[in-house]
């Protein structure tokens, strides 16, 4: 309650202090408002009847108000300490000859403050940014504000008496020792000197570079404006031909999707037939050795036999040629020995001649047995030739129709939008540099030959190693592969 007893505040953690009259009645400023932070306290002092608000927040303060205005006077910073409240001393401070006392309560220390009138010049509707004192009137001072103007104050009267209008944010000012010019910079790189009636001396303005970049950004705009103006026509000119590419677009991913699923089902029958055609190439192989090694199982034994024949051969004539020389000498004891030793070598050796003759019918069926089936694997390679070449013809064929369908899906990638969308706008208005290509290494008349002329196309596959190929181009006995087919040989080497 004021010392008059005609005025209450009332205040609360909103940051905000309400002015009531005692009889009931509204006071003229309802209320103080923005305050900093939480009110702890507000209190009138008993002598001048001035209003100190305590605030508590970031930084605790203390505020003097005049209630009749609700204009703040004066303010004092206690720092991070919690603010408690504050207190006015109902004696005068021998130390202060106008004003109040203050004494703010913190959770550590007391404050006592000196407060003093405290005159409010107002006119600039933004910031301050700079004071200038004038040398040749001591009660006048120059102030600048972001708001462009400079303004000469009366600090007897706190009226603005003069002002100047830079026509920029104002940064700084200066006045001559003589106090008949101002000079004043701005943040629009530019600085004006006044005289001191505010007649306007010279404007110096920012360097060349400034006015060159202004020009090039001019350019720049034009030319951004000139291609929003085309990318606009091509919007409107996509937006006419969307339903039929709409159309367009569907037609073309069916058909991409149906020669995908071809591809898929040509290339599956492409390895099964690649997989039977490497099966009976393994089994020829395997049963053209087997029949190798029969044959070389029958020479052997028919040359075991025809020695056998040779050497029985042999001894029949060394019997015959010492039968003749006994009936010249029949009493003659070493040559009836002799022939009795001949004897029984023609029947060991008549006995060894029949077994091994005998012994050449199993190995010569044999032979002719893995012939047959060498053959009969020859033949089956033979047929698998057919079908494996045509699935791989197919294959071709649909993956040269998917790669054709590919390749106008990728042709037909236009803007799908309806509307002017800021994706087409930023890749229409984008200024796009020049690609720095190196210079080819290559020969200049060897650079258009690609590197892969004499390869073989990935989509050709042939079906067999080149182990397989190797072996089946080797003549071997009972088949050979001459060319691309398969010829049957006799059944002996």
């Amino acid at each position: 309650i004021s010392p008059d007893e005609k005025i209450m505040a009332t205040s609360g953690e909103n940051g905000v202090v309400r002015l009531w009259q005692t009889s009931g009645a509204a006071f003229g400023p309802s209320q103080i408002a923005d305050l900093p932070g939480a009110v702890k306290s507000s209190v009138f002092s008993p002598d001048t009847g001035k209003l100190i608000v305590t605030v508590t927040g970031e930084f605790s303060t203390a505020h003097v108000f005049d209630p009749s205005t609700g204009n703040p006077l004066q303010h004092f910073s206690v720092g991070d300490d919690l603010m408690i409240g504050s207190v006015t001393p109902p004696f005068q401070s021998p130390q202060l000859a106008t004003g109040i006392d203050v004494v703010t309560v913190t959770q550590t220390q007391l404050q006592g403050w000196s407060t003093d009138s405290v005159r409010i010049l107002s006119g600039h509707t933004q910031p301050i940014t700079t004071l200038f004192a004038d040398p040749e009137r001591p009660h006048h001072l120059f102030s600048g504000s972001l708001d462009g103007t400079i303004r000469r104050w009366n600090l007897d009267s706190g009226q603005s008496v003069q002002q100047f209008n830079h026509g920029g944010p104002v940064t700084a000012i200066a006045v001559s020792p003589d106090g008949q010019q101002l000079a004043s910079s701005s943040e629009n790189h530019t600085a004006k000197l006044f005289r001191i009636n505010g007649q306007l001396i010279k404007e110096m303005r920012g360097d060349l570079r400034l006015k060159v970049d202004l020009l090039r950004t001019t350019q720049q705009q034009s030319s951004a404006t000139a291609r929003v103006t085309v990318a606009k026509r091509r919007v409107d000119e996509a937006e006419k031909d969307l339903p039929k590419k709409t159309e367009a677009e569907k037609t073309l991913s069916e058909n991409l999707a149906k020669a995908n699923q071809d591809v898929a089902e040509k290339q599956s029958t492409l390895d099964k037939a690649m997989a039977e055609k490497i099966t009976a190439e393994k089994a020829a192989i395997d049963a053209s050795s087997l029949a190798k090694a029969a044959l070389l199982e029958k020479e052997q034994a028919e040359r075991l036999a025809q020695k056998s024949a040779d050497a029985l051969k042999t001894a029949k004539a060394v019997l015959a040629q010492l039968q003749l020389a006994m009936r010249d000498q029949p009493e003659n004891p070493q040559l009836m020995e002799l022939a009795d030793k001949a004897e029984q070598d023609v029947t060991a050796r008549q006995a060894e001649s029949q077994q091994l003759a005998a012994a050449i019918t199993t190995p010569t069926q044999n032979s002719v047995k893995r012939v047959a089936e060498a053959n009969a694997a020859a033949q089956k390679v033979n047929d698998g030739q057919k079908p494996f070449n045509e699935a791989a013809t197919a294959l071709k064929t649909a993956q040269g129709s998917q790669n054709l369908l590919s390749q106008q899906a990728r042709n037909s990638n236009w803007p799908r939008t309806s509307s002017l969308s800021a994706t087409l706008l930023w890749s229409e208005l984008r200024q796009r540099k020049p690609k720095r290509t190196k210079p080819s290494l290559r020969h200049p008349k060897r650079s258009r030959i690609p590197n892969n002329r004499f390869a073989r196309s990935p989509s050709r596959p042939t079906g067999r190693s080149s182990r397989q190929q190797a072996i089946l181009r080797t003549s071997i006995h009972g088949t050979v592969r001459q060319g691309k087919r398969w010829q049957r040989l006799g059944d002996t080497p």
